[in-house]
């Protein structure tokens, strides 16, 4: 997996397989959806600085920029793996340090459909809601 302490994996869903695919016993499988992204936080306990430079791990530990630079790593080295980016306000900040050897790295994850950017905004939503006054 990828950097451990910052990085959500979430369960997207859990369903029942189709039925014609069913264990020994007679019971249906079950399909797990695991979707690596993240839910990094842009300034809840911490200033965007802290959270990003992984300073005052005493309030939590949280180093954004090492999570952008392990899964630019992984998916490069595994193509089968995909993953899920969300908070462009840390994204951004992370593109503006990197060279031209890594920013041809990213664009190729995106075109390979390994990177994804999804939200369009600068931070995760916290609502479980899909009502249009949650947001």
């Amino acid at each position: 997996m990828f950097l451990t302490k910052v990085l959500v994996v979430g369960i997207i869903a859990v369903l029942p397989s189709n039925t014609a695919t069913r264990q020994p016993d007679n019971k249906p499988i079950t399909t797990v959806h695991v979707v690596p992204h993240t839910h990094d936080d842009v300034g809840w306990l911490k200033t965007v600085d802290q959270y990003y430079y992984g300073a005052k791990d005493d309030i939590q530990l949280a180093g954004v920029q090492y999570v952008l630079d392990t899964v630019v790593m992984e998916l490069n080295a595994d193509k089968s793996k995909t993953f899920i980016y969300v908070e462009t306000a840390f994204f951004k900040r992370w593109w503006e340090e990197q060279d031209d050897d890594m920013k041809d790295k990213v664009r190729s994850l995106v075109k390979n459909k390994q990177l994804e950017f999804i939200n369009g905004g600068y931070c995760m939503n916290d609502e479980a809601s899909v009502h249009y006054t949650a947001t």
